[in-house]
């Protein structure tokens, strides 16, 4: 038997998504991206270490 199961997002996001503040030590250096999950409805991303907070438009996948 089949069973559903919702899924969810985690509270951190690991080498997952790129951060879209140009200033961010993610895209000048090799640092692991790492994002916390600030808000579910709307979706809105922290990046941990510019703490630059941004929305699904702005969601681009590593």
């Amino acid at each position: 038997m089949t069973e559903k199961k919702k899924v969810e997002l985690p509270k951190l996001l690991l080498k997952t998504v790129k951060c879209s503040n140009p200033n961010c030590i993610t895209n000048h250096e090799a640092v692991t991206t790492k994002f916390h999950l600030a808000e579910k409805e709307p979706l809105r991303l922290k990046c941990h270490y510019c703490e630059h907070v941004f929305g699904t438009k702005d969601i681009e996948l590593v």
